[in-house]
Formats: C-alpha cells, sequence, structure tokens
C-alpha cells in the first residue's frame, strides 16, 4: 500500500488544479517545482543510502537510510502546502497526514527504522523548501521568450539607478548584449524609464556572444 499511498500528495496537487483551484503558481513553474523538488530530494536521499548502508530491518539490503517513500511523500505533502496551504489548510494538514502514514507504513512492514523514516521526512521537507527559495532567481534569468537578463541595482540619495544586460537573439547562433538603464527617484515618487539602443542592427552594433 506504501508504494503507491507515496504519491498521493503530489498526485493531489495536480488534482486539485484539475479542478479548477488556482495555487501560487501557474502549470508551468509548478512542473518545474516539481521536478527540482524530486531531483533534489532523490540526489540527496541516495547520495546518503548508498554511503551510510544501513541495513535495513528485515536484512534484505544496505540501504535502509534514509526511507525514500517518505521523502517522496513529504515532497508532495510539502508541494501541497506551500501551493493550497493559504487557503485550504485542512487539505495541506490531510496531505501531511498522507505523507506520515507512508511513513509509519515503512515501519509497520519492516522496512526501515524510526530514524530512517524521519531522515526520509526531512530530506523531503528540505529539498522542496530549497527549490522554492532558489526557483525565483533561476526563473528570473530567463524571460518568456528565452532570454537571458542579468541585474545590478544600486541607490543613493532617494534614488535608485538600476542596470541590465539583456541577451536577446541576433543570429540562427547567436546572442547579443543589450543594456537597459532604468532611473528611481525615491524622493519624488517619479519613474522615468530608459533603454539604451543602436540605431542599426543589434548584430551588427552589439558584442555578439557564442
Amino acid at each position: 500500500m506504501d508504494n503507491y499511498l507515496q504519491y498521493v500528495p503530489v498526485v493531489s496537487v495536480y488534482a486539485m488544479r484539475g479542478c479548477g483551484v488556482k495555487g501560487v503558481h501557474r502549470m508551468g513553474d509548478l512542473t518545474a517545482l516539481a521536478a527540482f523538488s524530486y531531483l533534489l530530494g532523490t540526489g540527496l536521499a541516495q547520495g546518503v543510502k548508498h554511503s551510510s548502508k544501513v541495513l535495513r530491518p528485515d536484512a534484505s539490503a544496505h540501504n535502509s537510510f534514509p526511507s525514500g517513500h517518505t521523502m517522496t511523500a513529504f515532497v508532495g505533502a510539502e508541494l501541497f502546502r506551500r501551493e493550497y496551504g493559504r487557503d485550504c489548510p485542512w487539505l495541506a494538514a490531510a496531505a501531511y497526514t498522507v505523507a506520515a502514514t507512508t511513513g509509519f507504513l515503512r515501519m509497520y512492514n519492516n522496512r526501515h527504522w524510526q530514524a530512517d523514516v524521519a531522515a526520509g521526512a526531512g530530506i523531503g521537507v528540505l529539498s522542496t523548501s530549497l527549490a522554492y527559495w532558489s526557483y525565483p532567481y533561476v526563473r528570473g534569468l530567463w524571460d518568456k521568450d528565452g532570454c537571458c537578463r542579468g541585474y545590478v541595482s544600486c541607490a543613493e540619495g532617494g534614488v535608485q539607478f538600476s542596470f541590465s544586460l539583456q541577451l536577446v537573439k541576433a543570429g540562427k547562433d547567436q546572442l547579443a548584449a543589450l543594456p537597459d538603464f532604468t532611473f528611481r527617484d525615491g524622493q519624488r515618487g517619479g519613474d522615468t524609464e530608459g533603454r539604451v539602443a543602436e540605431e542599426e542592427p543589434v548584430a551588427q552594433n552589439a558584442r555578439l556572444l557564442e
């Protein structure tokens, strides 16, 4: 049963979206976050498994610590909480209950020790938290057109100046760099923006990056 129960929380995340309940992120971002969370969790859990080589309670293998099933369940539960916990706290609690039940069943079926389950739960929550923390930075580097942007900003005397380097397509296999300047006057509450562009084609005037 626990082989299937571990996936119930993450399936519930998409079931909520299918029922028309909007979460914090759009479907594409949600899927990226889920994939990133599971990638982090699986990599960490498997790395510890193969390095610790703890014998399972049933003596079937030396890969007991931590519990991969519990990690999978808690990644899904934390995804559910972050997407729907504010509007549906009881459902988020239910997702965590399912995840905890998965861990309990792993011990009940004599597949894991208590420490294995606790570590699996911690890795699941931690990997999801790291994914949500880092995703805005990764996502901010790429706009919806697939162009990479970097930002540098500073403020002095109430006036904020920011500079961004935008990489735009200049050819079939090339990118061109265009600087973008933004000035913000915090004292007057004004906002003046200007883009530096060249009159000639970007491919001829901007520095081309391979």
